[in-house]
């Protein structure tokens, strides 16, 4: 490297931009060494090496010695490794509780029911409305875009979707959230 720790780490301790792709460049190769114990995939330990760059930026400060930086550059990728492993251990054992349980089965088996029931519903409507519930949930389309595609102004498409939120909300038997 061809500046000074010194001066690298109090330029990023400023929030230089710089300072923190030199930062990057620099200890991307020790940061991602680092996470080799962890004995994980490549998207894995690049996750890690990006959670540690963005924890080191945070709370850069002023180091002296290469040795003493580096030692905590280190030890900061240990520890989001460990933060990471252990979020992936909690979500992991919270996913296999709730499937095992009846009422984790209940809820997948009645969602799967009811997307049946929707997408049933969906096929039967004309294809104009089908067309403007794709347009606009799908596709993602403004109400003023879709009132230009099919000549319309974007109050009556908001009236339409209205009518017909309102209409499939009370065949599923429910509120108007469709």
């Amino acid at each position: 490297m061809d500046e000074s720790v010194e001066t690298l780490t109090r330029a990023m301790a400023r929030s230089d931009p710089e300072a923190v792709a030199r930062f990057y460049d620099a200890y991307f190769e020790t940061m991602y060494a680092a996470t080799g114990a962890t004995r994980r995939d490549e998207a894995f330990r690049l996750d890690v090496v990006q959670d540690a760059a963005l924890r080191i930026i945070e709370s850069a400060r002023p180091f002296e010695r290469e040795a003493a930086f580096r030692a905590w550059v280190r030890r900061v990728v240990f520890t989001c490794a460990i933060d990471r492993l252990r979020a992936e251990s909690r979500r992991a054992a919270r996913e296999a509780q709730y499937a095992r349980s009846a009422e984790g089965c209940r809820v997948l088996s009645d969602s799967l029911d009811r997307i049946e029931e929707i997408g049933a519903l969906l096929a039967s409507l004309p294809r104009e409305e089908q067309a403007l519930i794709r347009l606009r949930y799908f596709t993602g389309l403004s109400l003023g875009r879709i009132g230009r595609l099919l000549g319309l102004g974007p109050k009556a498409v908001d009236s339409r979707l209205r009518r017909l939120r309102t209409r499939l909300a009370a065949e599923l038997g429910g509120e108007d959230h469709v």
